[in-house]
């Protein structure tokens, strides 16, 4: 498959003015403007480059290959790898494999073509090898569950901390966070002080995009986190916030899979 080799040009590319004017280097970028981008990249590097490979799936020449890849996925625990051997595997989506997590089986429409729920890799012969074909309403590859309704979502303030830079948030309750847990950084959508327009807009083709930001579209610029420690209700999160966030900052817990 070709999303590594993808992913690693497009954040090569992404990083090229903002690594440098995030790590001190004079240029066009005002400082309030830059990001941090020392933290990319995984810790150690790939978790799963030495996993054992738990099933081998050859593509079946054409019909629904996202049942048989979904239950390889489920079957297999956690630490391993299943493996798409060279050709063209289809995802007709004629079923439902992602119950639960992104199917979005309320609104009718079956998004996800599969779904990725614990750490497990899938991994293909190579990327002029294995090819993964979308069709019948198939789309993506989730991670975990991508989508929270604004009913499950949680929110507890900020009360101090938000700002760029910062690692520790003071929150008006820290209960049920915990070291491992991953939240979500927010805040009503700012304006630009410089010349008072939207930092942020959900404006898009079909309109005001109301299902944005977890169904919260009047709060959708947000940084994921991961809690690294609690005390009392001071958190420490792994990443500096990369902007500042002072316009009424919650966060929120999600649920977020590594190693996948």
């Amino acid at each position: 498959m070709v999303f590594k080799s993808w992913l690693v040009l497009s954040l090569t590319l992404l990083c090229l003015l903002p690594c440098s004017q995030g790590q001190g280097v004079s240029g066009p970028i005002p400082s309030n403007r830059t990001v941090d981008w020392t933290h990319v990249g995984i810790p150690g590097g790939d978790p799963g480059a030495s996993w054992p490979i738990c099933q081998t799936i050859s593509p079946s020449g054409g019909a629904d290959d996202s049942v048989t890849i979904q239950n390889a996925i489920a079957n297999c625990a956690a630490g391993t790898v299943v493996k798409l051997k060279a050709g063209t595997f289809t995802l007709h989506r004629a079923s439902l494999v992602c119950p639960g997590f992104t199917d979005d089986g309320t609104r009718g429409v079956h998004r996800a073509g599969l779904c990725i729920n614990k750490g497990v890799v899938l991994r293909g012969s190579g990327p002029d090898q294995t090819i993964i074909n979308y069709g019948d309403g198939a789309s993506i590859i989730s991670l975990g569950s991508t989508f929270l309704s604004s009913s499950q979502v949680v929110t507890t303030s900020v009360t101090s901390g938000a700002t760029k830079g910062s690692s520790q948030l003071t929150l008006s309750s820290a209960s049920g966070l915990s070291a491992g847990s991953f939240i979500v950084v927010s805040q009503t959508n700012p304006l630009d002080p410089a010349d008072g327009n939207p930092l942020v807009s959900t404006a898009g083709y079909n309109g005001n995009c109301t299902y944005c930001g977890h169904d919260l579209p009047n709060s959708v610029m947000t940084q994921m986190e991961k809690v690294i420690a609690v005390n009392g209700n001071t958190i420490t999160v792994e990443i500096p916030l990369y902007f500042d966030y002072t316009n009424a900052p919650f966060i929120y817990p999600i649920t977020m899979v590594q190693n996948a």
